[in-house]
């Protein structure tokens, strides 16, 4: 079977894309292979064994294109150009030929999108080939290293504050009050979030570190909050609030605060770092675990009627 190298990759994505030709690929070299081409070295004759030697490219549609441009706006910082880019990726015909328009005026865009493009479409790849190795009785490789996130972090600055600053960060607290308004039951959440306040406004202010991920254009869009604890003379340090923009969710900057505060634990020798946070969001207790945490305690609620 074929080793799936860069220059595979390039090919099986100009495949995927081309939307008027069907293509297959050739299992022991690799080939990328044009069924619709005629009278060139690029096409095969069928024969008898052809269902053995081929396979099908991975599945990609205009829509899956589509997506990935929606993807790749939620990730700009830059409010105006999310501004236009969500603007062309809504005019219907030609939204194609408006979205490259518009990222092509800037050529730091420009390789940012071929980057993030190459990055996603080769993680369909590599689940697709994968595949091909299991049906062959052959050993899974595993996801490939997670890019995307980095080329969206890198608009970003962490900047450290105490709780002095707390009141610049209020609309965010507040979109995460609600969000977990509609998740749980009021009184939870009111109780929850009073006591949030409370430690955030406490007279302890320089015991509360806040961790805040500012776009390229100065707004903060995640925050993350945590409280270094002393006990007589050993200390650790719990977070105990953590928000990250709903529409930029996904390109890690939860994370990224998280380790963030870890960092800042290790420089001032504090060792042990608690995650503390009272609604914690579905799928990061998995990311904290991968990342070396484990459970420590739990909590439980069941609501009649």
């Amino acid at each position: 079977m074929f080793d799936l190298s860069d220059e595979i990759v390039d090919q099986l994505i100009f495949s995927m894309e081309d939307q008027d030709n069907d293509y297959s690929i050739d299992m022991d070299d690799g080939r990328v292979i044009n069924l619709d081409a005629s009278d060139t070295d690029d096409s095969i004759e069928p024969d008898g064994d052809e269902s053995e030697i081929q396979a099908p490219m991975p599945a990609w549609t205009s829509r899956n294109g589509f997506s990935l441009m929606e993807r790749f706006t939620e990730s700009i910082s830059d409010p105006s150009l999310r501004q236009e880019l969500t603007a062309a990726l809504s005019r219907g015909r030609g939204v194609f030929r408006a979205f490259k328009d518009l990222i092509d005026k800037d050529r730091a865009v420009t390789e940012r999108w071929y980057d993030f493009k190459r990055i996603a479409m080769k993680r369909v790849i590599s689940e697709w080939y994968d595949d091909l190795r299991e049906a062959r009785g052959l050993e899974r490789l595993g996801p490939e290293p997670e890019e995307t996130c980095d080329l969206v972090l890198s608009d970003y600055t962490v900047r450290r504050y105490d709780a002095g600053a707390w009141r610049d960060f209020t609309a965010l607290f507040d979109a995460s009050l609600s969000e977990d308004l509609d998740r749980f039951p009021e009184p939870v959440v009111e109780y929850a979030y009073a006591k949030l306040e409370n430690e955030l406004l406490g007279d302890d202010v320089h015991a509360i570190w806040i961790a805040a991920a500012e776009n390229a254009a100065g707004s903060v869009e995640a925050v993350a909050a945590a409280h270094v604890i002393v006990i007589g003379e050993r200390s650790f340090c719990r977070l105990f609030f953590l928000y990250v923009a709903s529409e930029r969710r996904r390109f890690g900057l939860g994370s990224t605060l998280v380790d963030t505060v870890i960092k800042w634990c290790g420089d001032e020798g504090i060792a042990h770092f608690l995650v503390d946070l009272p609604f914690l969001v579905e799928g990061f207790g998995s990311h904290l675990e991968r990342s070396g945490f484990h459970a420590f305690g739990s909590r439980f609620l069941k609501s009649e009627g």
